[in-house]
C-alpha cells in the first residue's frame, strides 16, 4: 500500500478506537526525543509526497504515521522498510520516490528534544460544512458522536507550538502547529 512493500496501515476512524490500540505506546513517547523522521520525496520533482507516511524514528524505532481517505488514520511501528525500493503503485520511474530524511528545515529545530505532552487530535464533520443531512447524518453514524481522528500533535520542550502530523484532506500535513480547540476541533491528552 502507498508504494511502499508490505505495509499494511493500522486504521482507525475515532480517538477511542486509535487510543485502545496505541495509547500504552504513545504514553511511553512522553519524555523521549524525537531522532529525526523521514518522508516519501518525490526524486524528479524534488517534493514531498504528502500521501506516503510520516515517520518518526524515537530511539531507535519507527513511528509510522498515515491518514487516509478523510476520516482514517494509522500509527504502525516498525512496519516500513526504509531501504526498500518504493513504487507509487506501478508508476516507477514516472514518479522515483525515495526516503528522505529531515527535509523540512522548520521541523528540523524540533530535533533531539524531549517530546512534553502528546494529543490526539479529532474534528466534526457534522457542522455547517455539510448542508447535506443525509451526509452529516453518515459522518454522525460512522463516528457515533461525528467526530473522527485526524491526526496527532507532540508538545516539544522548548518549543512554543506543537510537531502537528495530520489529515491534509486524503494526504498527510505536517508542520508547527497547535490545534486550537473550538466546538468541531478536539485535542485528546494521553495520559
Amino acid at each position: 500500500m502507498l508504494g511502499i512493500k508490505g505495509y499494511m496501515p493500522n486504521f482507525s476512524t475515532t480517538v477511542s478506537q486509535f487510543a485502545d490500540k496505541h495509547e500504552k505506546t504513545l504514553r511511553q513517547l512522553i519524555g523521549k526525543r524525537i531522532d529525526c523522521y523521514y518522508l516519501q520525496w518525490q526524486t524528479k520533482e524534488n517534493a514531498w509526497n504528502e500521501d506516503g507516511p510520516i515517520i518518526l524514528q524515537i530511539e531507535g524505532n519507527q513511528y509510522e504515521f498515515t491518514a487516509y481517505k478523510l476520516d482514517e488514520y494509522s500509527l504502525t511501528i516498525n512496519q516500513i522498510n526504509l531501504s526498500e525500493k518504493l513504487d507509487w503503485y506501478g508508476a516507477n520511474d514516472e514518479m522515483p520516490l525515495m526516503w528522505k530524511k529531515n527535509p523540512i528545515d522548520k521541523i528540523n529545530g524540533l530535533l533531539n528534544r524531549k517530546i512534553e505532552q502528546i494529543y490526539l487530535l479529532e474534528y466534526s464533520m457534522t457542522s455547517d460544512i455539510i448542508d447535506d443531512k443525509e451526509k452529516k447524518e453518515f459522518f454522525r453514524q460512522l463516528t457515533q458522536s461525528g467526530f473522527f481522528i485526524v491526526g496527532i500533535e507532540f508538545k516539544i520542550n522548548g518549543i512554543e507550538d506543537c510537531l502537528h502530523l495530520s489529515n491534509g484532506l486524503d494526504c498527510n500535513a505536517l508542520k508547527i502547529h497547535t490545534t486550537e480547540i473550538e466546538t468541531k476541533n478536539r485535542r485528546i491528552k494521553i495520559e
